[in-house]
């Protein structure tokens, strides 16, 4: 019911009192329409108008009366849609009023609404904007998009939203936006698919990558997630880092970076064996018989782990420093 207000929103007549009206071309359209209004009136009479311009067309309704008319002037045939019932348009007038009242039923909305008025345009330069035909701007499509967090511009020359940006096109992939007029659908997907990069706004990496290093990632990992080269992600983290908002911590030769508000330390397995042997206080040369390891090796380990604020020195003897931070193995 909510595809179907949204439908009947972008092309029905919503003006007229005495029938509810559906106008289109697309024969999945009207017959979801039709369904629709028919369980909710199912004692209701339908009429279909069919205008072809060569008496032929598909469309078949059960319980319903079909009238065919030629019209030279269209390409392919197209319907119009007829209940006549006073008291039923009140009530489907309410139902409509109800739906639109409830933020859950947004993407539904949208969905039917895009189907009747929306449209994908392709231009040179990789141009891509999803576009949903106005006159005016309507206050319940600005309220839908605003809620769904989905940036546009609305313009007056074009007489339409315009919507652009690949982050506004998973909005419309993850809620299904395109996907009720079959034909919408397909020019959505075949153009979606042919970004090759994802184009993102001024300063967006660095103003999300933050929420992305509550926990460690390296720059490698960051670099598939924003889909941008590694250089670009380890410039980005380098200013950061400057600005003291992110820390980088070593582990098997990989940098893990983390947002300095995290509370977390991240460090290797080596460093976590001593830190198990540091328990009870040791000399660099009975930590490196418990590992088998040469003695320099772990004197650099030690002092790394000074550094991070885990472990000191007392005479001979390194002990462990009890601290607050989480510690991280990796």
């Amino acid at each position: 019911m909510a595809e179907c207000a949204g439908l009947w929103i972008a092309e029905g007549d919503g003006k007229t009192k005495n029938e509810i009206t559906f106008t289109n071309n697309c024969e999945a359209l009207v017959k979801l329409f039709y369904n629709t209004i028919s369980n909710i009136f199912p004692h209701g009479k339908f009429r279909l108008y069919v205008y072809t311009p060569d008496g032929k067309y598909g469309m078949k309704l059960r319980n319903c009366v079909i009238r065919v008319y030629t019209d030279t002037r269209a390409s392919k045939p197209y319907y119009i849609l007829r209940y006549a019932n006073v008291k039923d348009v009140i009530k489907w007038r309410k139902i409509v009023s109800e739906i639109l009242l409830q933020k859950k039923y947004y993407p539904d909305i949208l969905r039917g609404f895009f189907a009747g008025e929306g449209n994908i345009k392709t231009g040179m330069h990789a141009n891509r904007m999803i576009r949903i035909a106005q006159k005016n701007q309507i206050k319940i499509i600005d309220s839908i998009l605003h809620h769904l967090s989905i940036s546009y511009r609305f313009s007056i020359s074009e007489r339409s939203y315009v919507i652009s940006g690949i982050w506004n096109w998973e909005k419309f992939y993850k809620y299904r936006l395109h996907d009720l007029h079959p034909d919408k659908k397909l020019k959505f997907m075949k153009t979606w698919k042919s970004y090759k990069e994802i184009h993102y706004p001024n300063n967006f990496i660095r103003n999300n990558i933050l929420d992305k290093l509550s926990k460690p990632m390296t720059s490698r990992q960051l670099a598939q997630k924003f889909e941008r080269t590694q250089a670009t992600l380890q410039e980005i983290l380098g200013k950061l880092k400057k600005e003291g908002k992110i820390t980088n911590y070593k582990s098997r030769s990989n940098d893990y970076w983390v947002s300095k508000d995290s509370d977390l330390i991240v460090i290797s397995d080596r460093k976590s064996q001593i830190l198990k042997i540091l328990e009870k206080p040791c000399t660099v040369a009975m930590i490196a018989k418990k590992l088998d390891v040469n003695w320099k090796a772990v004197r650099r380990r030690l002092n790394e782990m000074e550094r991070l604020g885990l472990a000191r020195q007392h005479n001979y003897l390194w002990e462990r420093v009890p601290i607050e931070k989480e510690v991280i193995v990796i």
